[in-house]
């Protein structure tokens, strides 16, 4: 018995120090809501101090500031509770620019540090090459240059790889002698000179070296070839001379890669001969002449081919963007070692073969973006498979394809942009490694299923535009890694479940678009993590409420097209990171509120089609707000007056004012001269009296003006012909990039409505139409040669359609219908190439229609109203009315006065010359017969 009770004791003890030890060494992510230690603080400023412009969701706009939140929780940043410091800085492809500051040597419990595929540049830092417990570099794919240091100290390093930089000098930086258990080396893609050094010989646990497509030169060492686990060598693309004259036995596992000179493996000849003969046309640099030319060739060398030296076989098979066409022959099987299949973004069509989906070795498969057809095989056999993605094809059928049965690596899923019907199979249940799953754009219905939440390794769920129509009832209480959930357009219905306390690290939630109702639940209200928010064009109610002191990271919010009700809450204002926000139609009241003047992150602001009011107030309060770009006020303050000149309103950075169909009296004031930024504006559909301002030409990058349905009147100023983002193409306009729509826009020609969520993605415009204006159209509207729409019909216009239009070469819409117009309708519209929609309807217009380019296609509602216009198609001309001799004088007369003067010129001096031919002549003839 007291054997039995110390056996117990003991195994308890046990168990204890392995948990103690457990939570000193492992990174345990259980809540982030430490403040920055003080050196990883200074780390990160002066890291951040280095880069040219800030990261999204870096809160750096003081010191003090820094101090007290919590920077576990930022964007690339993962910390270690026990220890309270930052563990790992991962910031790969954020189009990071800058040098990197030596002040990441305060980061000094860094585990990981991937900064790849950015565009940093400057030498590399020796303080980064003493961290003592960095394990994982990656600085590929930046600009890096200058020398790697001499002096290394990375004891615990496992994975370094600074591969296509600017790098140069040689390799000898003493990695292995106090690196013992580096298994990852990448030196390609850069500038490095001389031989392999020596010290790789202490490379004992390396598995993969390269120094690929470098200046590498000499002998290639014996000692490279029998480093005991060394599974991959690339050499290629160097200035080796020779292979070492002695080289001990060559690890069998060994994959080399020197050069690719090798003849076609006798099955993979035969499996590219099938590749090809299935494709429409052959592809660049492929010797298809005939088979005996493949045999005699090296086919490692034809564009798209990798191959395995050791194997003497094709490895990887990449043809995207090669604009191939026919199909996929079933002769891929015979490319039995293929590691990577990418033909993406092609015109590929047919079935997918059954045999692409056995080949053992397969790691990578992209089919994307082509036209393949008919369902997924049943059968599939890819134990060695991590990325499948067929997206944005023609499939159809089920995705019951029994992937992660034996295909248990598997960490990327793509299958949207196709017609797969169906539910979620089960079978994804067992996809344990899975990161990234997208069925988007589909015909899956049903329930979402409760095990997709809760994939371990999970971090990006993309299930938009499908016919799902519910979460499930129960849900796991199981933490997930997800970042990234996207349930938008679907058909669910109810409340979104109260689980967002599952997802520590979520980033991104959408689910706009549905049939969702209730309340925001108060996990995703209170979420640290949430930074984009979007729950529009559903059915939520109630008032909206929202934890800012919680919800420190979120910077989009879009709750538009909902039944919330009450105010605009005050303390958003206290949301640090909110830049954009849309309660667009909901049933709000009230105005904005004054703590609104304190908003400083503030950049985007949609409050259209609600019940606010007091304008001029709301402009005083946002025009505090430093960072204002977009102002969206669509249908509030109902027939109030628009603010004058004595309110003195400036707005420094607004880029986006839309104050439309609001009914506002009063004329355009003179304080709007001020937006010198602006790039669109929009005062359509009120009751605006007076001229327009003639300062509105004087803005630089002004390049969308509606005031089209007001009681504006007087001339066109003629200011409006020299706006230069219109004419130049010199003018660089900046895009603040929204992170959802602001904007929704009817199109007059197309009868539908359009959606925009950019600025930039607005047509050049300008929209004058159904107002009071009188006088001419200006020539000089001519000039405007980046203008596609020009909007003139409804007002009292008078004068002729001048002929210089025809300068205004990237015009789409030209709107001149019921003026007052005269004359005939100029036959140089006709190189309008781009023209769509034209009209002149109800003027004063006589002559005849031009004929060619686009005007073949106007219908006769284009011209009607005109009793003095003739055409081919419509009001017949008369016989004795000639088509071509009234063109040719408008062309004489109005485009080229030089020709006509140069024509006048030669008929007078033809004519004088043939007087003198009369008169002179006669004489000398009488002349000559005198003297005979």
């Amino acid at each position: 018995m007291l054997y039995t009770e110390m056996v117990i004791v003991l195994e308890i003890w046990v168990l204890t120090i392995v948990l103690l030890y457990t939570l000193q060494t492992q990174v345990l992510v259980i809540s982030q809501n430490l403040n920055c230690d003080a050196n990883d603080l200074t780390g990160l400023t002066g890291f951040m101090n280095g880069l040219e412009s800030p990261i999204d969701g870096w809160l750096f706009t003081n010191s003090s500031s820094l101090e007290s939140s919590s920077c576990c929780n930022w964007i690339g940043i993962t910390c270690n509770i026990s220890l309270g410091r930052i563990v790992r800085l991962e910031l790969p492809n954020k189009r990071l620019s800058g040098n990197l500051s030596d002040s990441v040597s305060y980061l000094d419990q860094l585990r990981a540090f991937n900064l790849s595929n950015n565009f940093l540049k400057g030498p590399l830092l020796i303080s980064l090459f003493h961290l003592a417990y960095l394990e994982e570099v990656d600085l590929s794919g930046n600009e890096f240059d200058d020398v790697l240091p001499l002096s290394v100290n990375l004891p615990a390093l496992q994975v370094l790889d600074v591969s296509d930089n600017n790098l140069r000098g040689s390799l000898r930086i003493g990695l292995c002698a106090n690196s013992t258990r580096i298994h990852v080396l990448s030196f390609g893609g850069n500038y490095f000179t001389g031989s392999i050094p020596l010290q790789f010989e202490t490379c004992n646990f390396l598995e993969h070296l390269s120094v690929a497509f470098n200046y590498i030169s000499g002998v290639i060492p014996d000692f490279l070839l029998t480093l005991p686990r060394l599974r991959e060598l690339a050499l290629e693309n160097n200035e080796f001379t020779a292979f070492a004259n002695r080289i001990s036995n060559v690890s069998s596992g060994l994959v080399l890669v020197i050069s690719q000179n090798l003849n076609c493996d006798a099955n993979d000849l035969t499996g590219l001969t099938g590749f090809m003969n299935g494709l429409e046309s052959p592809i660049d640099g492929w010797l298809f002449t005939n088979s005996s030319s493949l045999e005699s060739s090296s086919c490692c060398n034809w564009i798209g081919i990798t191959c395995i030296i050791s194997l003497g076989r094709i490895v990887r098979l990449e043809l995207p963007n090669k604009r191939l066409s026919g199909n996929l022959s079933d002769s891929v099987s015979y490319l039995d070692q293929l590691r990577a299949f990418n033909l993406s973004n092609n015109f590929l069509k047919g079935p997918l073969p059954v045999s692409l989906f056995h080949l053992a070795y397969l790691e990578e498969v992209d089919l994307s973006g082509n036209e393949f057809d008919e369902v997924l095989p049943v059968s599939v056999n890819l134990p060695a498979l991590q990325v499948l993605d067929v997206s944005d094809n023609n499939l159809r059928g089920s995705l019951r394809i029994g992937l992660c049965a034996n295909s248990t690596r598997i960490r990327v899923l793509s299958f949207g942009g196709n017609y797969f019907t169906g539910s979620i199979p089960l079978q994804f249940e067992t996809c344990n490694f899975l990161e990234h799953l997208s069925v988007a754009s589909n015909y899956i219905s049903g329930v979402i299923p409760d095990f997709l939440l809760t994939l371990p390794r999970l971090r990006e769920l993309a299930l938009e535009n499908n016919e799902f129509t519910a979460f499930a009832n129960r849900i796991s209480n199981v933490s997930s890694g997800l970042v990234h959930l996207d349930v938008s357009s679907n058909m669910i219905s109810g409340n979104v479940p109260d689980f967002f306390y599952m997802f520590p690290n979520i980033h991104y939630f959408s689910a706009h678009s549905n049939n969702l109702s209730g309340i925001i639940p108060p996990s995703l209200s209170n979420s640290r993590t949430i930074s984009y928010l979007n729950l529009r064009n559903n059915s939520f109610d109630g008032s909206i409420k929202l934890n800012c002191s919680m919800m420190v990271n979120l910077t989009s919010l879009n709750l538009g097209s909902n039944n919330f009700s009450g105010t605009l809450p005050a303390n958003l204002a206290t949301c640090r990171n909110l830049r954009a926000i849309n309660v667009a139609r909901n049933n709000l009241i009230c105005q904005i509120p004054e703590s609104f003047k304190n908003f400083q992150s503030l950049a985007y602001l949609s409050i259209s089609n609600c019940s606010f009011s007091n304008l001029s107030t709301s402009l005083k309060i946002l025009q505090h707000c430093p960072d204002l770009t977009v102002l969206v006020f669509t249908m509030n303050f109902h027939a109030e007056r628009l603010p004058s000149d004595h309110n003195n309103l400036q707005f420094k950075s607004l880029k986006a004012l839309v104050i439309a169909n609001c009914r506002l009296t009063g004329s355009i004031p003179y304080w709007l001269n001020g937006l010198t930024q602006l790039q669109l504006l929009d005062l359509s559909w009120n009751n605006l009296t007076g001229m327009i301002p003639a300062y509105f030409g004087d803005f630089k990058l002004l390049f969308y003006l509606d005031l089209s349905s007001n009681l504006l009147s007087g001339e066109m100023p003629k200011s409006l012909t020299r706006l230069q983002s219109l004419i130049s193409t010199d003018i660089s306009l900046e895009e603040p990039s929204p992170d959802f729509s602001f904007f929704t826009w009817r199109n007059r020609s197309a009868g539908s409505w359009l959606q925009y969520n950019q600025i930039m993605s607005f047509p050049p415009k300008l929209d004058l139409s159904g107002n009071h204006l009188t006088g001419p159209i200006w020539p000089e509207f001519g000039n405007l040669k980046k203008l596609h729409s020009l909007y003139l019909g409804h007002n009292n216009l008078s004068g002729s359609i001048p002929s210089s239009l025809s300068g205004m070469r990237n015009i789409e819409i030209l709107d001149l219908s019921y003026n007052s117009l005269t004359g005939t309708i100029p036959p140089t519209l006709v190189r309008l190439s781009f023209l769509s929609t034209f009209s002149v309807a109800y003027n004063n217009l006589t002559g005849i229609i031009p004929s060619g380019g686009q005007f073949w296609t106007f219908p006769n509602s284009s011209f009607e109203g005109n009793p003095g216009l003739c055409g081919v198609f419509f009001n017949k001309c008369e016989k004795n009315q000639e088509l071509l001799k009234p063109q040719l004088a408008s062309e004489m007369n109005d485009e080229f006065p030089i020709l006509r003067l140069l024509v006048i010129i030669g008929f007078g001096t033809g004519f004088l010359l043939a007087i003198l031919h009369l008169i002179v002549v006669p004489g000398i003839r009488g002349a000559h017969t005198q003297n005979g």
